[in-house]
């Protein structure tokens, strides 16, 4: 069966919520953090899997999310 890419990021985007809600210090960012881990443009698809099974490499990930998001609100 092949998925859109859209489906593969809802899959994936769906998957990777809960796990970056539990390691995003600021919380209000977790929705745009997963966004951003799942651009296709960014990452590819085995990158992704690859924050799934790897903690370390998803939180090290999910903190330059959100120094990047951070330094882009002026907070």
């Amino acid at each position: 069966m092949s998925y859109s890419d859209d489906e593969k990021r809802k899959i994936l985007g769906g998957m990777l919520f809960p796990r970056v809600e539990k390691c995003a210090k600021e919380k209000t960012f977790v929705p745009k953090i997963t966004g951003m881990l799942v651009d296709f443009d960014v990452f590819e698809v085995n990158e992704i899997m690859e924050f799934l099974e790897n903690e370390t490499i998803l939180t090290e990930r999910v903190r330059e999310a959100e120094e990047l998001l951070i330094e882009s609100s002026g907070k």
